[in-house]
């Protein structure tokens, strides 16, 4: 066939266009009936889901399952909806090369053919907006519906959260609950042996004992060859008296994960190679599985705390507490570990959620809940504690500290005391409400008010530890010398690079906040549909008119122009450093290629980021033609200031402190606006400077590339001078300064021979443009005092007084004086001097 068409058949290859002509809208046509059924089908769905909500309420695993489907609808639907909207696309660019149909009463025709192609796409666009509204509905529906499931969330939360059981406040309850409490004991005491009579190897054999402890071997001596080498490699030093934060950061880090998590990871293997080979059987399932979690918890938090507080060496610990602070706060926290670990054991292992509502579950509450809260009102501090703990030490210190409290109550709390005070307050009173609400048969809300708590301390303690790696690891990397300034050095950043520090910590702040909030909100109960709509809702936007406002298109946004002013930065390192040094041209023309691609990038990357955005690019030319009309009615002068202030802004020749001279006016940049720049002078008057002036105008920058200047001290010695030696005093009271850099070296220059004075000049360079008057006068004063001892003269300008005798003929004969007597030539006065004879 194909040797056929290229030997050439016009005809055929006619038919085969065609055919395939005709085959497109067939297919398209069956694809879009496809996508009619599945709306349909999803249709049903909803309305499956809707009928259950109306007859019944659904159990909290049935709502874990409807959530799901909901979910699934609403992303097919979306799905359906993005597919309708890609294939209007190229139909609505279509219909625009059309035109729109000429009006019948004017007369004028069109031939069939068009008209029939634009019956047709109106046809097909038609069908196509229907299937995309028909989308719409089943998403509305399916919001409406996850709303209703919401609600139904809510409500069961709550009912279980306050779901009242049997107060111990009544004594016959008390008996019921240790009675339960009996049967249990006995329960669990019994399941052993009736675990061993099962799984005893007489009956299964001694296989799956040799493979789980093999297995369990294996596990724990690889775990303690991880461990080893962690410890060995990125541990803690103890020869190393005062490490870096960055350095005590990363070996808590391994330490925690070390001794916790690795030997929690080798546990849970043991657990499950148990678990596979059957020697855990359903009776013993739940004691085993609260002894592994236990395990587990233990580790994990005891480790990972004594890591951080470091109460064996201080100077390892990246928590800012005294070393008495941290030894007590560390043994607490590994016994509450401990005991708060062996509690929820217990919990599991009993199955305390199957006795809800009944006396033990009153008790239980009472007794785990009442460990937890001692603890945690330890950890608070509580008013109560050191009121008791001041009373029982008597100790000088505390009493001067409580001395000092009272004089700042009486002064007034500080601004933060108050707010603190009362959260603490709030705090407490938490604390002591979990013994009382399990005392009053709120079991739930007992464990509610607890779990929530330790959990929420837990995330935020977190939360506050992944937020001091991240500061040091960055401050590493953009502030830090030798290898962790690699990636500031490559990307030929400024030695501070304070400004992108700032946004990466604001953008890591506000992530770690959002998480942060995310997780204790589902600490405390609030239900996943919940924060599954609420974020949908967040990054949906508000919509204002035709525009909406998105947190996730303005992310996004942001995110492509910070990558594509990245890539533009490399790209002109690139050309500047690799590609233009290869070539012939003038280095003026290279500067100004990379300058162009370098604007290029910057305009491509806002462009990027409006589409990005959602802004419809057709506005740019809108307003670029209104900004033309404006040139054209006298706004060159304004448009003139915008694009210098533009340039000024992206090219930053001149920056923000500065010390530039613009004409007559000298000072520091202040503000740079896309209209004028603010400078300050030294005699802190604001001078207004439009951007125009400072780009077609000489602007000298003392501290446009570095802070580095050079100074000129001249001085001047009497003829006679030993030039050698004021060469040397010079030189060694320049070197001897502590603000002269040392690099650049200061030199001495022999000016030349003055009218009154041999010239010299004393050139040094200050690496801070600061010292440009405070150097000099310091070198004056010292060079004075130098040539005072080394009886220097320093010359000042004479003027000598010629007069010119006249002839005797002119004037009367003068009169003899006592000078003339002794042979000196007679003086004359000043009004004698004709004219032009003084010099």
């Amino acid at each position: 066939m194909t040797r056929f068409i290229r030997q050439g058949s016009p005809a055929l290859l006619a038919l085969l266009l065609l055919a395939f002509a005709a085959l497109t809208p067939a297919a398209a046509q069956g694809q879009l009936e496809e996508e009619k059924t599945r709306l349909e089908q999803l249709s049903l769905s909803l309305d499956t889901v809707e009928r259950e909500f109306a007859n019944t309420t659904p159990s909290s695993e049935r709502l874990s399952f409807l959530e799901e489907l909901l979910s699934e609808v609403k992303s097919d639907a979306q799905e359906v909806a993005e597919t309708a909207s890609q294939r209007l696309e190229p139909l609505n660019r279509q219909r625009e090369a059309l035109g729109e149909a000429p009006p019948q009463e004017e007369g004028q025709s069109e031939s069939k053919e068009i008209a029939s192609e634009r019956s047709a796409l109106n046809e097909r666009v038609s069908e196509i907006k229907g299937v995309q509204q028909q989308a719409g509905v089943v998403i509305a529906r399916s919001d409406q519906l996850l709303r209703r499931l919401n609600d139904f969330a809510n409500q069961q939360t709550a009912e279980r959260i306050l779901l009242r059981g049997k107060s111990l406040l009544e004594p016959g309850n008390w008996q019921e609950a240790l009675l339960q409490t009996a049967g249990l004991a006995s329960d669990l005491a019994a399941r052993p042996a009736a675990w061993w009579g099962n799984a005893n190897p007489t009956k299964v054999g001694w296989a799956p004992y040799f493979w789980a402890l093999g297995s369990g071997l294996l596990a724990f001596v690889l775990s303690w060859l991880l461990r080893r080498w962690l410890l060995r490699r990125y541990g803690r030093d103890p020869e190393v008296e005062e490490p870096s934060y960055a350095r005590r950061v990363l070996a808590a880090a391994v330490l925690g994960l070390s001794q916790g998590l690795v030997r929690a990871l080798a546990v849970l293997a043991f657990f499950f190679v148990l678990k596979r080979t059957g020697l855990i059987t359903a009776d013993i399932e739940p004691i085993a599985e609260g002894i592994v979690i236990a395990v587990v918890f233990a580790l994990v938090v005891a480790q990972m705390a004594r890591a951080a507080l470091a109460p064996s060496a201080p100077q390892w610990g990246i928590v800012p507490l005294d070393r008495q602070t941290t030894q007590q706060l560390g043994r607490l926290t590994v016994l509450f570990a401990f005991v708060l670990a062996s509690l929820i054991g217990i919990a599991f292992a009993a199955e305390i959620w199957t006795y809800e509502g009944q006396a033990f579950a009153s008790l239980f509450a009472l007794v785990s809940n009442s460990i937890a809260a001692v603890f945690l009102l330890r950890f608070l501090g509580s008013w109560l504690w050191r009121k008791h703990h001041n009373e029982q030490d008597g100790e000088s210190e505390n009493a001067v500290q409580q001395a000092g409290e009272e004089a700042e109550e009486a002064e007034g709390p500080e601004p933060l005391a108050f707010p603190w005070q009362l959260a603490r307050l709030a705090l407490c009173l938490m604390v002591l409400a979990i013994p009382a609400t399990a005392l009053l048969g709120y079991a739930n809300l007992s464990h509610y008010i607890a779990g929530g708590l330790i959990f929420s301390a837990i995330a935020i303690c977190a939360a506050a530890m992944t937020w001091a790696v991240f500061d040091e690891v960055v401050g590493n990397i953009f502030g830090g010398d030798g290898r962790s300034g690699h990636l500031r050095r490559r990307l030929s950043l400024p030695d501070s690079a304070n400004a992108l520090v700032f946004w990466l910590k604001l953008i890591a702040a506000i992530a770690l906040a959002c998480g942060t909030l995310l997780l204790l909100m589902l600490i405390w109960g609030v239900p996943q549909t919940t924060l599954t709509l609420w974020v949908g809702e967040f990054l949906d936007g508000v919509r204002i008119g035709e525009f909406t406002i998105s947190p996730g298109d303005i992310f996004v946004a942001i995110l492509v122009l910070v990558v594509a002013l990245f890539v533009t930065r490399l790209l002109r390192r690139l050309l500047t450093e690799r590609v233009l040094p290869r070539t012939r041209l003038d280095p003026g023309v290279r500067f100004s290629i990379s300058a162009a691609a370098s604007y290029a990038g910057v305009a491509l990357a806002i462009l990027l980021s409006i589409s990005a955005l959602g802004l419809d690019l057709s506005n740019l030319a809108i307003i670029a033609g209104a900004l033309s009309v404006g040139i054209g009615f006298g706004l060159q002068n304004v448009v003139n200031n915008f694009v210098s202030g533009i340039l000024l802004l992206i090219e930053r020749p001149i920056k923000v402190g500065d010390w530039v001279i613009v004409g007559a006016y000298e000072g520091t940049v202040r503000r740079i606006s896309v209209r004028s720049t603010e400078i300050e002078t030294f005699d802190r008057s604001e001078v207004i400077v439009p951007n125009s002036d400072l780009i077609s105008s000489p602007v000298v920058n003392w501290t446009h590339k570095t802070r580095t200047a050079r100074l000129k001290v001249p001085v001047g010695v009497a003829y006679g001078s030993d030039t050698k030696q004021v060469h040397d005093i010079l030189l060694g009271l320049a070197k001897e300064h502590e603000k002269v850099a040392s690099y650049p070296e200061p030199y001495v220059l022999f000016r030349g021979f003055g009218d009154s004075s041999l010239d010299f000049e004393l050139r040094v360079y200050v690496q801070d443009v600061d010292y440009f008057l405070s150097v000099p006068s310091d070198l004056y004063f010292a060079i004075d005092a130098a040539f005072r001892e080394a009886k220097i003269e320093i010359p000042f300008p004479q003027r000598d007084l010629h007069i010119k005798d006249q002839p005797q003929s002119d004037k009367e004969a003068p009169t003899e004086t006592p000078d003339a007597q002794e042979g000196t030539p007679p003086s004359k006065s000043a009004k004698d001097v004709p004219e032009g004879d003084a010099s």
